[in-house]
């Protein structure tokens, strides 16, 4: 089937956006929770941390009782945070391996990244109050709810 290209590169720019805006707010959260797990990682630079990489570190911290996200967040929001860190995976994939998507696809996929980012914002404003930073550089307006 034959793509114009005008829908690709749309598609492939919202695609790139969008797995910046979730590595970013990820990174972020990362550097908050678990600084070491990056350089583990091999990432001496830690603002170069991929999308996989964060996905670890941070499932790690929901998954486990004591983890920094477990002990700070619901038990519904632990979950639903799960799901949305999982789904992340679809975007940077599509993105990754320049799959074209219709305009169905692409809305959940943009819901899915809003979801996550209100999220990751979220889970940043709780990491940050529980290390005693008590400003962040965005106010967050969103309460997040399970999904």
């Amino acid at each position: 089937m034959s793509v114009h290209p005008e829908a690709y590169f749309g598609s492939q720019a919202q695609l790139t956006t969008w797995t910046d805006e979730i590595e970013f707010l990820g990174y972020i959260l990362c550097e908050l929770i678990d600084a070491d797990g990056m350089s583990m990682r091999g990432y001496r630079c830690h603002q170069a941390v991929d999308l996989p990489a964060i996905v670890e570190i941070i499932r790690l911290h929901l998954k486990e009782p004591d983890g920094s996200l477990a002990k700070v967040m619901r038990d519904d929001e632990v979950k639903a945070l799960r799901r949305l860190i999982t789904k992340s995976k679809q975007i940077r994939n599509n993105m990754a391996h320049h799959t074209t998507q219709n305009e169905q696809k692409l809305r959940g996929l943009e819901s899915t990244k809003q979801n996550l980012c209100d999220f990751l914002e979220y889970a940043i404003k709780l990491a940050a109050s529980e290390r005693g930073i008590t400003q962040v550089c965005f106010t967050i307006k969103w309460i997040p709810r399970p999904y």
